[in-house]
């Protein structure tokens, strides 16, 4: 069992002054595979291979949406719990909200069906 965290904030879930863990194995998959979405390459100390490389593919101008597709889909394919991938969908509107879809199944064969949406900017910190 892992510590649960806010999925809007990333925190630990503290709701009624305690720690709480998630309840269920689907729910840890969930968690693991949403920190993987938002890890940007080269941010962590200890590997800086670890993470989507968000600076080279991602926040540029008219960004290659086959190679998304192929980042966001061998990041979920790499996330602990995850067994397999029957259904996966990634679609960057004109706006620049990222949306990532996955179903599968864990390596517990449960099944599951994530949601990832993120607006994404540019490195200067405006929507290109």
């Amino acid at each position: 069992m892992d510590l649960k965290l806010d999925p809007l904030t990333g925190d630990l879930d503290l709701s009624g002054n305690e720690i709480k863990l998630n309840s269920s194995n689907v729910e840890s998959v969930e968690q693991h595979w949403r920190i993987r979405m938002q890890a940007v390459r080269g941010d962590w100390f200890l590997d800086l291979r670890v993470g989507i490389p968000y600076y080279e593919e991602v926040l540029v101008k008219n960004p290659n949406t086959a190679a998304l597709r192929s980042i966001f889909h061998e990041a979920s394919l790499q996330t602990p719990g995850i067994r397999e991938i029957t259904a996966f969908s990634l679609d960057l509107s004109a706006d620049r909200v990222l949306s990532v879809a996955i179903e599968g199944q864990t390596e517990e064969l449960e099944d599951f069906s994530f949601e990832y949406e993120e607006m994404i900017l540019s490195q200067q910190g405006a929507a290109v």
